[in-house]
C-alpha cells in the first residue's frame, strides 16, 4: 500500500522551520528550456531549484532541494484530451492537474491528488492571481503583487507541509496556462 501523499510529503518539511503560512518567491523566466532558477522564500534564502528539460517531447521541470535532491517531478503529459501535468513523487503520481472544461468568468484547474483531498485553482491565472483550495478553504494564495520584481509571483502557502506539492502546482498551472494563451495567440496570427 502506497503511504497517504500527506505522509510522504511531510518529508519535504523534515527539519525546517516552518511558520503558519510561508511566502515563496517564483520568476517566471523557468519556462525557458534548460534554464534552471531558484525558488526562494521570504527571508532569500533559496529553498528549491526547478530545473526545466525536454525528455522524450515532453515538458519535464525537476524540483531539487538545497542538497540538490529530486523532490518532485513535474511532467506534461501530451496524449491526454485536455490539457494535463502530472507531479511524481519517486515514480509515483502523486498529483494530476488538468484545466476544468467549462467555467464560467474565472479560470479553473481542478487538481487530483493520488491518497488525499482534491484541489482546486481558481481565479485569474494569467495575471497570476489565484487561490488553491481543498474543501473550500485555502490551501495556498498566489500574486504578482506581493513583489516588485518583474517576471516574478508569490506564492504563500497557508499548509506548510504543503509546501512543496503547491510550488509544483504552481509552475505545472503556470506552464499550461502559457501555452493555452501562446497557442490563442498563434491562432490569431496565424
Amino acid at each position: 500500500m502506497l503511504p497517504s501523499l500527506f505522509t510522504t510529503l511531510s518529508y519535504f518539511c523534515a527539519g525546517r522551520d516552518f511558520r503558519m503560512s510561508r511566502r515563496f518567491l517564483l520568476r517566471q523566466i523557468i519556462f525557458a528550456i534548460g534554464h534552471d532558477s531558484w525558488v526562494m522564500d521570504e527571508r532569500d534564502q533559496k529553498i528549491f531549484l526547478i530545473d526545466h528539460k525536454t525528455v522524450a517531447l515532453r515538458k519535464t521541470y525537476i524540483m531539487y532541494d538545497t542538497n540538490n535532491q529530486e523532490v518532485l517531478k513535474i511532467q506534461h503529459q501530451p496524449l491526454n484530451l485536455h490539457k494535463t501535468m502530472t507531479i511524481e513523487h519517486q515514480g509515483r503520481t502523486v498529483a494530476t492537474v488538468k484545466k476544468a472544461w467549462l467555467t464560467l468568468l474565472r479560470d479553473k484547474w481542478n487538481i487530483d491528488m493520488n491518497g488525499g483531498p482534491d484541489l482546486v485553482a481558481q481565479g485569474n491565472l494569467l495575471d497570476h492571481e489565484y487561490t488553491i483550495s481543498r474543501d473550500g478553504q485555502a490551501v495556498a494564495q498566489i500574486s504578482k503583487h506581493w513583489f516588485t520584481i518583474r517576471e516574478s509571483y508569490g506564492v504563500e502557502v497557508y499548509d506548510e507541509p504543503l509546501s512543496a506539492i503547491m510550488i509544483a502546482l504552481t509552475v505545472a498551472i503556470d506552464d499550461m496556462m502559457h501555452s493555452t494563451h501562446d497557442e490563442a495567440k498563434d491562432d490569431r496570427q496565424g
